[in-house]
This record gives structure tokens, sequence and C-alpha cells, in this order.
């Protein structure tokens, strides 16, 4: 009897102890039962004084050693991490301290239970987009992907058809999903405009030249895609009119001058070429455009400049003097161009411009002294000398060193009513403008504004363009902006484009003046009723909202009245169920604006997921869930694969073209687990995806596609 008691007593402390075991294991564990955050690093953060997120006991302080963790991988359109993101996770009623994401592109956070968390961006790095708004971590997880989008640079190769560049050709730059004008910019020295910005599908339209005479458009089209490369080049056939410049050449006693030398530069003041006269006439064949002509005669003897005007005087006469050149006022140096003299110690040269009224001298040099009419000029703390002059004909100064060795002097001449010398006007209620422009000649005038105000600039001539700061479309300003505004005159019949000469008057005017701005709200391509609207206005730093509405029946609404502005800013709030906009969207110098909005993706035939159709290769991970099919889809790209990891899935693929239905291409099951994209279609045509597990129980499957790669052109 005493053995039964002792072993029953045996067997009550072995259960009591397996008890004990049972309840250290269920209480003691740590309580996060997501293995979805899995990445290999098993290590725990555990520095008190950096780990600001580590949740504390709130009674003792003490750190809590089990605990949650949220893990956010921030990455780019092509996958790659982005280091910098600034992120901070958030409940409805408070949130977890802000990260940084590491070289990795991952931020994690720690909580001491399971809660449902949101992704507050607070900033990105340059060169990304910002998202607004939070987003959620998928359900039952506590690790996501979150994507944010790298800006890419397009760019515009213009020249001719043997490969010559070709500057001043206006490039426009258009979102393809809704024709709305991005950014336009002029090709430089290079042929060449660039544009950075986020991904999208965009395409550029070559509107004309400015300066280069007249221009045909070789290439088909001048609409330019960007579907294969980022890099565009769009070739001209320049239109070659020779005009025939002579020059007479006479001496001072007025009798013609054979045999001599006279040099012609065209309105750059590069050399263009030399000719001998005849009879006193030196004769030039070559392009309609602006030029100057100077003599070359013998030692002691100076010939003044001319000009042969474009579209103007074609021929000019030259008359010879006995003088040396540079010696005094009367027999100055003609300068065609940028200033490169070199004096020696206490030299001084006499210099003119020619046709020089309004024009801007600067000369770069601290060891000098000008002298212009009866002013002596010293360079400023930059050590360099301004001055505009004033005079008819030729205008002349004197040059004089200052230094104790010869010097050299440079420096560059402007011709007022050029970009870099504007004619300053004083603009009140309004300002008259009685204008003639030469062939492909372009006007400047500048003023400060000195108050908030449009610009309004009217005339009757159907040819006239003005662009404001550059920009052909901006009409408001702000006090104390310096405005530039450019006339010029445009014509285009069929594919010629040309800039005619025109004279027309035209009236400025800044005012505060009210408008009607107007929005249309557009849901998948449908115009979106009951949808409410926010108005913002952007001081530079945020953004203040002025008002709000509800579209009507037809998706539109009016925010009637408001002063003119170019800082207004638009955004859609709309349900859950629809995606939300990741930016302020601006009207820019428009009055009307089209908010495009999208419904969520939810994996339905409808709204598939997306998959990255990038070149090279992405591999997306599908969550199934039992006896559910789950869409998605991807552009057609010929010579791409689709494949699968998983023979327990079934994987259906379709083609479908534009609003069409899906056609059945091919199942991807048990042995055959890829597929080549091997027709060619038009890029209207997409892939559908429809992805199912075979068993009907829950499980995973990556999905990759490899897309080949496409170079982009240089």
């Amino acid at each position: 009897m005493k053995s039964f008691k002792k072993l029953t007593l045996l067997m009550l402390v072995v259960m009591s102890l397996l008890l004990c075991t049972l309840l250290v294991a269920s209480c003691g564990g740590n309580t996060s039962t997501d293995t979805s955050t899995d990445t290999g690093d098993t290590s725990k953060p555990n520095d008190k004084e950096t780990d600001t997120s580590k949740p504390t006991d709130t009674e003792t302080g003490d750190e809590v050693d089990e605990y949650v963790t949220y893990t956010v991988y921030f990455q780019n359109q092509n996958g790659q991490p982005i280091e910098g993101v600034n992120a901070q996770i958030c409940t409805d009623s408070s949130c977890k301290p802000p990260q940084v994401s590491d070289a990795q592109g991952v931020c994690k956070f720690y909580n001491d239970v399971k809660d449902n968390f949101k992704i507050q961006i607070n900033s990105v790095p340059e060169g990304y987009t910002m998202i607004e708004g939070y987003i959620p971590f998928p359900e039952g997880r506590t690790s996501t992907t979150v994507t944010i989008e790298q800006n890419v640079t397009y760019s515009v190769t213009a020249s001719d058809l043997h490969g010559i560049k070709l500057e001043n050709i206006l490039v426009e730059l258009y979102k393809k999903a809704d024709d709305t004008l991005i950014d336009s910019k002029i090709t430089d020295k290079t042929g060449k405009v660039e544009f950075t910005l986020g991904p999208d599908e965009y395409y550029a339209i070559v509107k004309h030249a400015y300066d280069n005479g007249a221009f045909t458009i070789a290439s088909d089209e001048d609409r330019i895609t960007f579907e294969k490369t980022r890099n565009a080049l769009i070739q001209f056939v320049v239109l070659d009119t020779p005009v025939d410049y002579s020059v007479l050449l006479k001496d001072a006693s007025g009798a013609l001058v054979n045999d001599a030398e006279i040099s012609l530069y065209n309105e750059k003041f590069e050399l263009v070429g030399t000719a001998k006269t005849q009879n006193g006439v030196a004769t030039f064949k070559t392009q309609n455009g602006l030029y100057y002509a100077s003599a070359c005669v013998g030692e002691g003897e100076y010939a003044k400049t001319a000009i042969l005007e474009k579209n103007g005087a074609t021929s000019v006469e030259i008359n010879i003097e006995n003088a040396v050149a540079g010696s005094d006022r009367q027999h100055p140096i003609m300068l065609l161009g940028d200033i490169n003299i070199n004096l020696e110690v206490g030299a001084q040269l006499w210099y003119s411009v020619p046709f020089a009224k309004g024009k801007t001298v600067e000369i770069n040099s601290d060891s000098v002294e000008v002298r212009y009419i009866v002013d002596n000029l010293t360079p400023n703390a930059d050590g360099k000398i301004m001055f505009t002059l004033s005079e008819e004909g030729e205008a002349v100064f004197r040059v004089k060193s200052t230094a104790s060795e010869a010097i050299n002097v440079t420096g560059e001449i402007y011709k007022l009513g050029s970009l870099e010398t504007p004619i300053e006007i004083s603009v009140g209620t309004s300002h008259i403008f009685d204008l003639e422009l030469g062939e492909g000649e372009k006007l400047y005038y500048s003023f400060v504004a000195a108050e908030d105000g449009t610009i309004r600039v009217e005339t009757e001539n159907e040819y006239a363009v003005v662009s404001i700061n550059g920009n052909r479309f901006k009409k408001s300003v702000k006090a104390g902006e310096e405005v530039v505004i450019c006339f010029f005159t445009e014509k285009q019949s069929g594919e010629l484009i040309s800039s005619p000469a025109a004279s027309f008057e035209a009236t400025l005017s800044l005012a505060k003046t009210n408008a009607d701005y107007k929005v249309s709200v557009n849901l998948d391509n449908q115009i979106s009723p009951d949808t409410k609207i926010e108005l913002y206005t952007y001081d530079g730093e945020s953004y203040t909202m002025v008002g709000e509405g509800t579209t009507d029946a037809n998706g539109k609404y009016i925010f009637a009245g408001l002063v003119e502005t170019a800082d207004y800013y638009i955004k859609a709030i709309y349900t859950e169920e629809y995606e939300t906009i990741s930016e302020y969207i601006p009207f820019g110098d428009e009055t009307e604006i089209t908010v495009y909005i999208t419904h969520k993706r939810d994996g339905s035939q409808k709204y598939p997921f997306l998959v990255d159709s990038e070149d090279g290769t992405n591999t997306t991970e599908v969550v199934l869930e039992a006896n559910k099919e789950v869409w998605y889809t991807l552009f057609y790209i010929t010579g791409a694969t689709i494949s699968i990891d998983n023979q327990n899935a079934s994987v259906e693929i379709y083609i479908q073209t534009g609003d069409g239905e899906p056609v059945a291409v091919t199942t991807l099951t048990g042995e055959t687990l890829s597929h080549m994209l091997s027709e060619n279609y038009g890029t209207t045509t997409r892939v559908l995806v429809k992805i199912t597990i075979k068993n009907g129980e829950a499980g995973t499957v990556n999905l990759t596609y490899t897309a080949p790669v496409v170079e982009d052109e240089e």
C-alpha cells in the first residue's frame, strides 16, 4: 500500500512538471506568428539608445523581450532597393517613430502586439516620386514591399539627313494616357533635349524650328513614341535657297578697288568665306541670312564694316580710308563678335560695333579702363565692365591697359532685345508694342512685376507667338518676379515649318483677374460623378486647401470666380476601392484639368494585378487562397517568357486586345511550367494570367516574367 501511494505521488509530480512546461511554452514564446518577415536575419535590436521603436513596458519602462517585427522593403520599378526613404507605421490612433531605409531598402519597426498598421512615407530620396497617403500591410502579414517610381530621362535629338545636329528645334512632351502636355524644350547646340520625370508612356511632338529658316521633317511623322527606347532621333531636310550677295569697294577718292579681299561673316560672326573684287565688286552665293562684310586692304588703309541683311539688302558699298585702325576715335577697329584683344603696358586702342545702338558690351578684365562717350568706366568687383551702346550706326569706345605687363582682354557683344540683354519696359496697366520682326528673329522684353497678376498679350497678327520666361503657356506672375517676354512668328503649312518676317502691334497688360477653374474626373476612362475633389494652393513649402466640391452627373465641377494664378492644385477624394492619387495635380497655366483615377486592382479578371513588364526579369510572389482564382496582367512583348515554380498550380494564359474578349493560349501545369510569347501583336495587346491551385488548397506560386532586354539607342 505504501508503494502504491509513493507511485501515485511520483505520477502526480511528473504530471505537474509536464503541465508547467506546457504553460511556460504557451506563455513564454515570441508572440509573432507571422513567418512572412523571415529574411534570414534572426538577430534582434538591443541598443536602448538607438532603437527608439522597440516596445517597452508601460509600467516599468523596461524593454519587452517579446514583440512583433514589421518589415517594409522599398524598391524602385526595376526591383532595386532604395536607401534613404523616411517612413513610419501608424494605426488609426498613433504612429511609431520614423525609420530610414538602409542600403537594402529595409525599414523595421517593433510592437508588443500585432495590430492593424499602415505605412506612411514622409520623404523619398531625390529623383523619386513621393507617395502620399497610407499604404496598408497585406491582410494577416507583417511584411510588405513598396515600389517607389524613380525618374527616367527621355531624350530627342534633331539632325539633318547628313547627321548635322540642329539647334532651336521645339520639342513638346505629352503623356500618352490623356494627351497632356508635360513640358516643352528647345534643342541646344548638340541638337538634343532631355526630359527627366517619372516613368510612364510618353510621346513627343516636333513643332517647328525657330531660327534655322525652313525645315521639312524627313521622318514618316512628327510624333515620336518612346516604346522600346528612351532616346529618339528626328531628322529634317534643310531647305537651302542660295542668295547672291555683292559688296562694292571704293577707295578714299571714290574709285573702284580691284583685287582686294572681302571677308563675309554670318550672324554668329563666323567666317563664311572670302572673295576678291573684280571691277570693285565681290560676290558671294550663300543661303539667305544675316551677314557682315569687311575689306582687307594694305597697311595703313582701313575699310569700315557693312551689313548685309536677311531678306533685305543683298548689296552694300564699303569705302576705304587711309588711317591706322584703332589709332583714334575716327578710325576704330571693327568688332564683329567676341572681344579678344592684346594690349601692351599702357597701350590703348579704339574699337567700334557696327549698327550698335542698343547693344551691350561686356569686357572681362580688371586691368583696363574703358572710355565710352565722356565716361571712363572701370571694372566692378567681378572684374567686368558692362555698358549699353546708345550711338546710331557705329558705337565707338576706347580700351586702355592699366596693368604693369601685357594683358589679354576678352568679352562679348550682345544685341539689345536679345535674351542676354532684353529691352526693359515699365508695365502699369498696359504696354503697347509696335514690332518689326525679320524672318526667324526673336525680340525680348523684360520687366519686374510690381504685384501678383495675370499677363495678357493681345495681337491681331495670326502668326504672332509670345513666350513668357521661356514658357508659351505661362500667364501668371508673382510680385518681384523678373519677367522676360519673347515675341516671334510662326507659320506652318503641311510639313513645311517656317518663321516669316512680320510686323504687328501687341498690347500687354498685367492685372489681377478672375476665372472659373473647371475640373473633370475620369474613372477607368469613364466619367466619374459624385466624386469629392479638393482645391489647394502651394507656397513652396506646404499645401493649403482653399475649396472643395463634388462632381456632377457629367463628372465635372467648377470652382467659380477664383483669382487667376499658376499655383492651384487638385486632389480627388474617393472610396478605398479606388487607387489614391500619389501627388497633388497642378493646373499649371490652364484653367481646365482632367483628373484620371483607376479602380484598385483586386485580382479579378476585370481588375487583375499588374506584373512589372520592364526589360529584364521580374518575379512576383502569388499568394493563393483555397478554391479561389487570382488574375494578373502584363504587357505583351514578343520573346518574353512566363514561368512558375509550383507543379500543383494551374496557370491559364490568355491574350486580350483592347477591350475584346480574352483568347485562351495555353495552360502551365504539371511538367510544362513555362511559355514563350512568340506571336507579334500591337501595343494594345496584353496578357492575362489566371492562377489556381489544382488540389484546392492554399499555397504560393512564384510567377516569373522575363522580357528580352532592349538596348537604348545612343
